[in-house]
C-alpha cells in the first residue's frame, strides 16, 4: 500500500540486495528514506537523513557499504554500517541523475540524466570515465539506469528505449530497441 506509515512505500525507485542477500535495500523517495527489507520482504529498519531529499536509487558497495543517489541533491551518499550518512566528496557535479550502480572495485557509477552522460567516479569520488555528454547519441536517449558487472557496464536510456554496452576503452554500443 501506498503511504507513510512505517511497513509503506511512496514513489518508490532503486532497490539492491546486500551481497549476501539478506536484505533488499530501496529508495522510498516519496518518503526521503532508504527501506531495508529481509529476503521474506519484513521491513527491517528505515534509514534516514536530513540530506535526503529525493532519494532515487541504491547501490551496495564491494565492501558492504550502501550508497545512496539522490537526484534533487544531485549528490551519492554513502551509509556505512553503523548507519552514518556522509556525502561522498564529488569532483563533478549533476543534473538531476537517476541511476547509480557499484562495481567490484569500489568505483561509483552514476547516470546522469540530465546531464545526458554515464559517469564512473573513483570510490574518492574523483572522475575515472565519462560516456556521453550533451549532444550525444546517449544524451538524446537520457540515460536513466546503470548497472556494473564484473567487467561490463551497461546503461538504460528512458527516451528511446536503447540499452548501451559501455566499453572500458570509452566507446559505446547501442543495442537496437525492442519496441517495449
Amino acid at each position: 500500500v501506498c503511504g507513510s506509515e512505517a511497513d509503506q512505500l511512496s514513489a518508490p525507485h532503486g532497490a539492491a540486495f546486500a551481497a549476501d542477500g539478506s536484505r533488499l535495500y530501496v529508495a522510498d523517495t516519496g518518503n526521503r528514506r532508504i527501506q531495508v527489507l529481509g529476503a521474506d520482504g519484513a521491513l527491517l529498519d528505515s534509514l534516514t537523513s536530513d540530506m535526503f531529499q529525493e532519494p532515487v536509487a541504491v547501490a551496495v558497495g564491494p565492501d558492504g557499504a550502501l550508497f545512496v543517489l539522490d537526484a534533487l541533491a544531485q549528490q551519492v551518499f554513502r551509509v556505512d554500517e553503523d548507519r552514518a550518512v556522509a556525502a561522498v566528496p564529488l569532483q563533478t557535479s549533476f543534473y538531476r541523475p537517476r541511476g547509480l550502480a557499484v562495481d567490484e572495485l569500489g568505483n561509483i557509477v552514476v547516470a546522469d540524466t540530465g546531464g545526458g552522460r554515464v559517469v564512473v567516479l573513483r570510490p574518492d569520488g574523483s572522475p575515472a570515465l565519462e560516456y556521453g555528454g550533451q549532444g550525444s547519441l546517449l544524451a538524446r536517449g537520457q540515460p536513466v539506469g546503470v548497472l556494473a558487472a564484473p567487467r561490463a557496464l551497461w546503461a538504460i536510456s528512458a527516451e528511446d528505449g536503447r540499452l548501451w554496452n559501455l566499453s572500458i576503452d570509452g566507446s559505446v554500443t547501442a543495442v537496437q530497441p525492442t519496441g517495449t
